[in-house]
């Protein structure tokens, strides 16, 4: 059996957003009614719900900004300062060979810095997507 994963949808503001992999265009709106579009078809209806059934949808009012923080000496604790004033976020963490690490703790500290604790000492780089 084949499983296909679907990329979470980001919604911001009427118009194209984007567009796909494999060419598709991402858009709002596009046809009439209360809907959001990929190449046309209806995907995203008014209430926040996929018609296609492949889960929920993130919608943001926003801007997305990324933030990179590099270790580049190994250490238990990072403590990142990314200064964008956002307690919403999505942290993602790699080693120095562009291995994905989970953290034993990643905590908000307050809405410019994010605490990360490893039981040995990694190096590498967070990256933090901050709504």
């Amino acid at each position: 059996m084949t499983v296909i994963h679907k990329p979470a949808i980001v919604i911001q503001e009427l118009g194209e957003l984007g567009r796909l992999p494999d060419g598709g265009v991402i858009n709002a709106g596009g046809v009439a009614g209360p809907h959001f579009t990929i190449d046309g078809k209806a995907v995203i209806l008014a209430d926040g719900t996929a018609s296609d059934g492949s889960g929920p949808v993130l919608s943001l009012g926003g801007m997305v900004i990324g933030y990179e923080h590099v270790q580049a000496t190994p250490a238990t604790t990072w403590v990142v300062v990314h200064n964008k004033n956002t307690e919403k976020l999505q942290p993602t963490i790699w080693d120095s060979v562009n291995e994905l690490l989970y953290a034993d703790v990643v905590k908000i500290i307050d809405p410019n810095t994010v605490f990360i604790h490893f039981s040995t000492p990694q190096q590498g780089r967070a990256i933090l997507l901050l709504f």
